[in-house]
C-alpha cells in the first residue's frame, strides 16, 4: 500500500479556513490535526490487526488442526492389520508430525511468543517418543498373533492326524475282530474287545484336550490359562497311561500322538504360552495407547488454550481500536459542531468538506466490508483523500487477488480438460498398438496340422508388450520361435515389430535353400539383423537392445526335433521324465552380441506322445508366496510334470492359475509367453487329425 510522509496540513484548507473565520484557527487547526493523527492511527491499527495478528491466528489455527491429525495416529497404528500396514501408519504419523513442525514455524515466523511454541514443540516430541514406543508394541502384538495363528493351524493338522490314524486302527481292530470271529477264537475276539474300549478312551481324552485347546484363543485374561493347561495334561497323562494298555505297535501309535499333542501344549511355542505372551502384549499396546491419549489431550488442550487466547487478544485489541477510531470521530464531530456555532460559514464548509466526506467513507468502509461494490471516493489531495485511497488500494488488492484466484481456477480447468483430452488420446493409441502387434501373431492353426496338441498363453504386461511368438510351417516341417524383447510396453512392442519383420526377412530368403531347417542358423542370422536394424553393429551406436530366443524346426517326417537357443532353454517330457536343454548363453541384437557367434543346435529323435515347453522368463521370475521370492524353473518343471497326462490346453491353464494363486496380490512385473505342444508323428493322410492351437488369453 502506498504510504504518504507525515500527514500536514494542506494550504488550501488553511486558507480557506483562515480567510472564513480567523477567530476559530484554533478550533481547525485542532480538527485537522485530529483528523491527521486518525488517519496515521487507522493505518497503523489496520496493518497490526489485518496483517500481523490475523496471520499469527491463521498459523495458530493450522497448528491447531494438525495437531487434531495428530490425535487419529495411535488409533490407526492399533488398528493395523498386517506389517505393512503399520509401516504405512508410521510413515503416516512422521509425516503429520512434519506438517505440525511446518506449522509450528510459520507460527514463529508469524511473531508468535517464542516460548509458547518451544512448549508445544516440548510436548510434542514426548508424544512422537509415546508414538514409537506404540507403534513397537502393535508391531510385537502382530508377530505374537502370527505366531499363535500358525500353532492354532498346527494344533488343526494334528487333530486331524489324529483322526486318521484312529480310523485307520479301528479299522485293523474291526478286521482282527472278525479273523478271530471267524476261528472261534473267544480270547482273542474279548482282547480286541478291550482294545477297543481302550482307543475309545484314548480318542475321547485326545479330542477333549484338542477341544481345551482349541478354545485357548479365546481366551480374555491370563488366570483361564493355567486351569486349562491343567486339564490337557491331565488328559495326555491318561492317554499315555492308557496306551501302555495297548499291544506294542498300537501302543507306540498313540504314545506317539500324546507326545505330538504335548508340544503343542508345553514350551515356549506352546498355544498357552503364545496366547499368553499375546495377552500380555494386548495390555501392554493398551496401556500405552492410553498414556499416549492423555498426552494427546493434554496436547490439543494446550494448543487450543493458546488458541483461545490468541483471539481474545485480538478481541482485545479490534476493541480497543474500534473504541480509538469512535473517539477519533467523535472528536471530530464535536469540534465541527463547536465551529457551528461559531460561524454557519465554517459549520457549513465542515460539513461539505470534511464531515460529509468523512462520512461518506465511513459508508463506502461499511459497504464494502459488507461485500457491495461501492466505489470509493478519493478525489483530493487532502488527508480524507489519502484515507479514501489507502482503503481503495485495500480494497482494489482484495478484488485483485480474487480476480487472480478464479483465473488461476479457469486454468487449472483447462489444464484438467488437456489432460483428460491427452490420456484419453494415449489410451486409443494404446489400444490400436494392440491391435497392431496382436496382428503380428501368427494363427491359431498355423502349423499346418503338424501338430497334435498346442496351448499358447501370450500374456503382456500391458496393453502391448516386449514378447513375441511365431508357429508356421515350410516344406512339411513346423518351425516354433519364442522371443523376449528388451522391455515391455511400447518400447517392447517396437522391438517385437521389428524382430518379427527379421524373422519373416529370414524365413523368406532362405525359403529355397532350406537354410530355416536350421535352428542355429536361424539365431545367428536374427542377431546380424537386428543389430544392423537398430544400427548397433556401429562404434558411435547409442542404443543397447536385443533379445532371448527359442528356435525349435519339427520335422514330423523324419521324426527329428532340433532346437537352438539364446538365454532360453527347451523343456521336453518323454513320458519318463522331464528333461532341460539349456541355450546359448548369448543374447542377440545387443552391441556385445558377437557377429560371428556359432549357436549350438540340439537334435532329439521324436517318439510318440513327447511333449515339448517353451517360455520367456517372465513365466518363472513371478514375485510371491510367504516370503516373496522368485516361482523359479523348479516350481515350473514339478507342476509341468504333474500334469502331463492333461491335455495342453489343460496342462497350461494349470500353470497360468498356479502362477496367479503364488502372485496373490503381488503384481506381475514382465510380460510372459509359454507355448506347449505335442509333435505329430502320424503322416498328415487322415489317419489321425491334429488338434487346432488353443490360445489362453491375456
Amino acid at each position: 500500500m502506498p504510504r504518504t510522509g507525515t500527514p500536514r496540513l494542506r494550504l488550501g484548507v488553511a486558507a480557506r479556513l483562515t480567510a472564513g473565520l480567523v477567530g476559530l484557527t484554533v478550533l481547525t487547526i485542532l480538527a485537522a490535526s485530529v483528523a491527521l493523527y486518525g488517519t496515521q492511527a487507522f493505518r497503523d491499527g489496520f496493518d497490526r490487526i489485518a496483517l500481523s495478528r490475523f496471520g499469527q491466528l491463521v498459523a495458530m489455527a493450522h497448528l491447531t488442526q494438525q495437531s487434531h491429525s495428530v490425535t487419529s495416529a495411535g488409533p490407526r497404528m492399533v488398528g493395523a492389520t498386517d506389517r505393512r500396514d503399520l509401516e504405512q501408519q508410521v510413515a503416516n504419523t512422521r509425516d503429520l508430525f512434519r506438517r505440525f513442525d511446518a506449522a509450528a514455524g510459520n507460527l514463529v515466523a508469524s511473531g508468535a511468543d517464542p516460548t509458547v511454541v518451544a512448549g508445544l514443540t516440548a510436548m510434542r516430541t514426548h508424544l512422537q517418543d509415546s508414538l514409537n514406543r506404540l507403534a513397537a508394541l502393535v508391531a510385537d502384538r502382530q508377530d505374537a498373533d502370527a505366531a499363535l495363528a500358525r500353532a492354532m493351524d498346527d494344533l488343526d493338522r494334528q487333530a486331524q492326524d489324529s483322526r486318521r490314524v484312529q480310523s485307520r486302527l479301528a479299522e485293523v481292530i474291526t478286521a482282527l475282530t472278525e479273523i478271530n470271529a471267524s476261528q472261534g477264537d473267544i480270547v482273542a475276539i474279548e482282547a480286541q474287545v478291550r482294545n477297543g474300549d481302550v482307543i475309545r478312551r484314548i480318542t475321547d481324552d485326545m479330542a477333549r484336550a484338542v477341544n481345551v485347546m482349541l478354545r485357548v484363543p479365546s481366551v480374555r485374561y491370563p488366570g483361564q490359562l493355567a486351569p486349562m493347561l491343567d486339564e490337557v495334561r491331565r488328559l495326555i497323562a491318561r492317554v499315555r497311561r492308557d496306551s501302555q494298555e495297548l499291544p506294542g505297535a498300537f501302543a507306540d501309535g498313540y504314545v506317539a500322538l500324546g507326545n505330538q499333542l504335548n508340544a503343542q501344549a508345553e514350551g515356549p511355542a506352546s498355544v498357552f504360552a503364545l496366547r499368553l505372551r499375546q495377552i500380555e502384549v494386548t495390555e501392554q499396546v493398551m496401556a500405552v495407547l492410553n498414556a499416549s491419549k492423555e498426552d494427546l489431550d493434554r496436547f490439543i488442550a494446550s494448543v487450543t488454550r493458546q488458541y483461545e487466547a490468541l483471539e481474545a487478544d485480538i478481541a482485545e485489541e479490534r476493541g480497543d481500536f474500534t473504541a480509538f477510531i469512535a473517539n477519533i470521530f467523535n472528536g471530530l464531530f464535536a469540534i465541527a459542531a463547536a465551529a457551528v456555532t461559531g460561524a454557519a460559514v465554517i459549520f457549513l464548509f465542515l460539513r461539505r468538506r470534511v464531515i460529509g466526506r468523512l462520512t461518506g467513507l465511513q459508508h463506502c468502509m461499511v459497504a464494502n466490508a459488507e461485500g457491495q461494490a461501492v466505489p470509493i471516493p478519493a478525489d483530493g489531495h487532502d488527508e480524507i483523500a489519502d484515507m479514501g485511497r489507502a482503503f481503495g488500494y485495500f480494497v482494489g488488492e482484495v478484488g485483485r487477488r480474487e480476480t487472480a484466484l478464479r483465473a488461476a481456477k479457469d486454468e487449472a480447468e483447462r489444464a484438467y480438460a488437456q489432460l483428460a483430452s491427452a490420456n484419453a488420446s494415449i489410451r486409443e493409441g494404446m489400444r490400436y498398438a494392440q491391435r497392431i502387434q496382436q496382428s503380428l501373431l501368427p494363427d491359431v492353426d498355423a502349423h499346418g496340422g503338424l501338430l497334435e496338441d498346442l496351448a499358447v498363453a501370450w500374456q503382456p504386461l500391458d496393453a502391448v508388450g516386449g514378447d513375441y511368438y511365431w508357429i508356421g510351417a515350410q516344406d512339411g516341417r513346423c518351425i516354433i520361435a519364442v522371443m523376449d524383447c528388451t522391455g515391455h510396453g511400447v518400447p517392447g512392442a517396437f522391438m517385437t515389430a521389428i524382430v518379427a519383420s527379421a524373422l519373416a526377412r529370414i524365413l523368406q530368403d532362405h525359403a529355397q535353400d532350406h537354410a530355416h531347417d536350421d535352428p542355429a542358423g536361424i539365431l545367428a542370422t536374427l542377431n546380424t539383423l537386428v543389430r544392423g536394424a537398430l544400427r548397433q553393429d556401429r562404434p558411435e551406436a547409442t542404443s543397447n537392445d536385443g533379445l532371448d530366443a527359442a528356435i525349435v524346426v519339427l520335422d514330423p517326417a523324419a521324426r527329428r526335433l532340433s532346437f537352438a537357443g539364446a538365454n532360453m532353454p527347451l523343456l521336453h517330457d518323454d513320458g519318463q521324465a522331464l528333461h532341460l536343454i539349456k541355450g546359448d548363453r548369448h543374447s542377440l541384437g545387443y552391441r556385445e552380441s558377437r557377429p560371428d557367434f556359432e549357436f549350438q543346435r540340439h537334435d532329439l529323435d521324436l517318439t510318440q506322445g513327447m511333449r515339448f515347453y517353451l517360455m520367456t522368463d517372465g513365466v518363472t521370475d513371478q514375485i510371491g508366496g510367504p516370503t516373496r521370492r522368485l516361482f523359479g524353473r523348479r516350481r515350473v518343471q514339478e507342476l509341468l510334470r504333474a500334469g502331463a497326462h492333461l491335455p495342453m490346453q489343460a496342462q497350461v491353464r494349470q500353470l497360468l492359475d498356479a502362477l496367479a494363486e503364488y502372485r496373490g496380490e503381488e503384481p506381475r512385473r514382465d510380460d510372459q509367453t509359454f507355448i506347449g505342444f505335442v509333435p505329430c508323428l502320424v503322416p498328415a493322410d487322415g489317419s489321425a487329425e491334429a488338434r487346432p492351437a488353443d490360445a489362453v488369453p491375456a
